[in-house]
């Protein structure tokens, strides 16, 4: 599973990204167009790795990052598509029934 997530609005331009294989997982962050950060974590188990990267994404997608992927997140579960944003030129991703669709310009969604 791979999910890339991005967050942008008049002060912020980051993604974060989180890939699970195996019993491990590897997150990679930063700002658009650097390559980022890399951190990987070692579990005991698939199942563990799997759960442990779910909760992370849940936490990102509270803080209104959007999937930006086509992979794995279903959209019930994108709850970025909740995020407030108005003025300015933001440009986001948002999950569609497994269709990325950009850009997204002077969005004010409030679920």
């Amino acid at each position: 599973m791979k999910t890339h997530l991005e967050y942008r609005d008049e002060k912020s331009d980051k993604f974060w990204e989180i890939e699970v294989s195996g019993q491990s997982f590897t997150v990679r962050f930063g700002k658009i167009g650097a390559d980022g950060q890399i951190q990987t974590k070692e579990f005991q188990s698939e199942t563990e790795a799997g759960k442990e990267a779910k909760k992370l994404l849940k936490e990102k997608l509270q803080k209104l990052y959007v999937n930006c992927s086509s992979e794995d997140i279903p959209p019930s579960e994108n709850t970025g598509k909740k995020a407030a944003l108005t003025g300015g030129i933001p440009i986001c991703c948002m999950w569609n029934g497994g269709m990325r669709i950009v850009p997204i310009i002077n969005i004010s969604w409030n679920r």
